[in-house]
């Protein structure tokens, strides 16, 4: 009864282990029925039976070698044993490991991956179009402009000619826009553009002012476009310069005048009306050369005076000490010239008396 109770229990082990429907892991429910999915699930349920048939084995080869053996019947005689001995092996009882984890569970880890590889799919994308849009086009050689040039080159080109703030090529910037007709595409751009150089050249023509150099500031206005919303400005300026121009002269001729004549009241009245010209010009540059040509002219009309006084003495000391002192009266002044007049007079008196002494000096001498 024993052995075939064994072999009853064995049977049964063997049955169960190739029955799959037994130890296979629970099938994903809901919504997932991807192919891969379900190809995933029978390759575990194989794993898992295979683990399993192993695992009976063993456990059935394990107690069969190590559970000692019972005596059913019969008793000892003489050392040796009356009866049969078997070896009893108690049905096994194979408790399934627990069920793997349900594979639904990981579905959201699953699909949390799948959204990242997207993600990650279109931020490369965005990577490849950000760099190329960076990577621009060559710029334009503008030593070599010829008239087949495209105009939005030839635009650049006149931008970094103009950015050198150097009134030449500003000029030369602006005359190349200002051909634009109206229905131009870049005229939009080019009417900004030629708004701003021509208000540059209005600053440089403010700087030839102030060095005066009245002429170049004009011809410099005469290059803004009558298009240009610093025409009304530049036209504006040059009359005023004009105007201030002419009346700057008149003051100043007044002043000149009034110098020569000795008249210092009239030159220092003449310099405050000069201060309060509008015009840098005027007011600071020519009242300060004015005021330092007033102080000179008074200094050197102060030594022909003296020098006049001491020549009034007709003896030859006089005469000579007044020739030395008027050679010290600034040539370049008005009392200058008055002093070389003085001194080509005092000269010649200076001759007449040494010949004079001379003829003595002979007629006194024996022969």
């Amino acid at each position: 009864m024993t052995e075939e109770h064994n072999q009853q229990n064995n049977h049964n082990i063997d049955q169960n282990q190739d029955n799959p429907r037994i130890f296979a892991p629970h099938k994903l429910r809901g919504e997932q029925n991807f192919e891969w999915v379900k190809q995933f699930e029978n390759l575990v349920a194989d794993w898992y039976q295979l683990a399993i048939k192993s695992s009976a084995k063993a456990i059935h080869l394990h107690k069969g070698l190590n559970e000692p053996a019972s005596v059913t019947s019969g008793s000892f005689s003489g050392g040796q044993p009356s009866s049969e001995v078997e070896l009893e092996l108690e049905p096994e009882r194979y408790v399934p490991p627990s069920r793997p984890p349900n594979l639904q569970e990981n579905s959201p880890w699953r699909w949390s991956l799948v959204w990242l590889g997207i993600l990650g799919a279109f931020g490369g994308l965005g990577t490849a179009a950000l760099v190329w849009l960076a990577a621009l086009p060559p710029l334009p050689n503008c030593q070599q402009v010829s008239q087949l040039t495209v105009d939005g080159e030839r635009l650049y080109c006149a931008q970094q000619a103009a950015q050198t703030g150097e009134l030449p090529k500003i000029v030369a910037s602006l005359e190349l826009l200002k051909q634009w007709d109206t229905d131009h595409p870049l005229h939009r751009e080019a009417s900004r553009l030629i708004d701003g150089w021509s208000a540059q050249i209005l600053a440089n023509a403010r700087i030839k002012m102030q060095q005066n150099d009245a002429k170049g500031a004009i011809e410099a206005i005469k290059h803004i476009p009558k298009t240009s919303s610093a025409y009304a400005d530049g036209q504006a300026i040059v009359q005023e310069w004009r105007q201030q121009w002419q009346k700057g002269k008149d003051v100043f001729s007044k002043a000149q005048a009034a110098m020569k004549q000795q008249n210092w009241d009239e030159v220092s009245e003449q310099i405050l009306v000069l201060s309060k010209f509008d015009h840098d010009y005027w007011s600071t540059i020519q009242t300060n050369v004015l005021s330092q040509q007033l102080g000179v002219e008074r200094q050197a009309r102060q030594l022909l005076n003296k020098a006049q006084e001491l020549s009034k003495n007709d003896r030859y000391s006089g005469v000579k000490e007044a020739v030395i002192l008027a050679q010290k009266v600034p040539p370049k002044t008005y009392a200058g010239a008055d002093a070389k007049v003085r001194l080509s007079q005092w000269s010649k008196i200076l001759l007449d008396a040494g010949f004079r002494q001379w003829n003595s000096a002979i007629a006194r001498e024996p022969f």
